[in-house]
């Protein structure tokens, strides 16, 4: 009797993702080259999972080997960067890696690189305050404070959330109330 094909999934991974640690190092010497930055191991490992296609400890033994086997080395700053065999593997096995997961980590990286700056620009601290948590938000230019926010929440999830939902759009945040606050009404 045939025995009914079940769908596997390897703890929150999507079907489709990737589970051999040769296929992981690709993919990460493809978003080091693509993206021409360097990142922390933190940040690479972020990256890959934003979207579920590899499990951390697949990808903490990657980033291991890779650095290892000299593929990609740690600067002075605590970020990793493509060596000449890292920039060989990039562009001659790009075409391993299958194209919607090249292209949803390159995604990821992408919103990386933008959060990292988001998170240069403002400065955000969460801040036990009693039984509550106090999510104080300031927005720089030049590193000067030109808005301040400050939020007192429930719980540190409710802070981490405001953080996130923050990071999403500080722009916008600072627009609305800028706006408001000067009584800049917007046109319809």
């Amino acid at each position: 009797m045939a025995r009914k094909k079940e769908k596997v999934f390897w703890g929150n991974l999507e079907p489709g993702s990737l589970i051999r640690i040769a296929d992981i190092k690709i993919l990460i010497c493809i978003i080091l080259y693509n993206t021409n930055k360097s990142f922390t191991a933190d940040e690479i490992t972020n990256i890959i999972r934003y979207e579920n296609i590899a499990t951390y400890f697949d990808i903490a033994q990657a980033i291991e080997e890779l650095e290892r086997d000299k593929n990609i080395v740690l600067g002075e700053n605590g970020e990793y960067n493509l060596t000449e065999n890292g920039i060989i593997i990039a562009k001659e096995l790009n075409n391993d890696i299958p194209f919607t997961v090249r292209e949803s980590a390159l995604k990821s990286a992408n919103y990386e690189i933008l959060l990292q700056k988001r998170l240069k620009d403002n400065k955000i601290e969460i801040i036990p305050d009693e039984d509550k948590y106090i999510v104080k938000i300031s927005m720089l230019e030049n590193e000067k404070e030109i808005m301040g926010i400050s939020i007192r929440v429930s719980s540190e999830d409710e802070a981490k959330k405001v953080k996130h939902h923050f990071l999403q759009d500080p722009t916008g945040i600072y627009n609305m109330n800028f706006r408001k606050l000067l009584g800049i009404f917007q046109e319809d």
